[in-house]
Formats: structure tokens, sequence, C-alpha cells
């Protein structure tokens, strides 16, 4: 998978949910490391829909990211 991830040109943004047991942290970091020019955002208290648990500080992180990589 990696060596695939490391091709990515597109600025990238990786989102998990801390207590995501579909894709964890673990796997969400080995992406993150992979991927040239990615972030990498960790949402507490939140599982594998982040989106539907957080909303707000799903649509944060996505803002933020689309402001910086403008």
């Amino acid at each position: 998978m990696s060596l695939s991830l490391r091709k990515v040109k597109a600025p990238s943004l990786v989102i998990v949910g801390e207590k995501d047991f579909i894709c964890s942290p673990l796997f969400a970091n080995i992406m993150y490391s992979s991927i040239p020019n990615s972030s990498l955002v960790v949402l507490k208290e939140a599982g594998h829909m982040a989106h539907f648990e957080q909303p707000q500080k799903f649509s944060k992180a996505v803002s933020l990211f689309v402001e910086r990589t403008k």
C-alpha cells in the first residue's frame, strides 16, 4: 500500500477518529507518512463515522486544509 501512496502528487488530508476500529489511527499514520505533502487530523472521541459524530470538527479540519492548499 505505502509504495502506491508515495506516488500521490496532490495535497492530501487524512482524517481519522481516535477510536476508529476499521481504519485505525495506526493505519492513518501509515497513510500520512507515505503520502508526500499530506496532513493528518485525529478527531478525539470519534470512531469510523467521524464526519457524523463530530461534523463541526470534521468540517473545520477540511476547511483549514482547503485554505492552506489553495
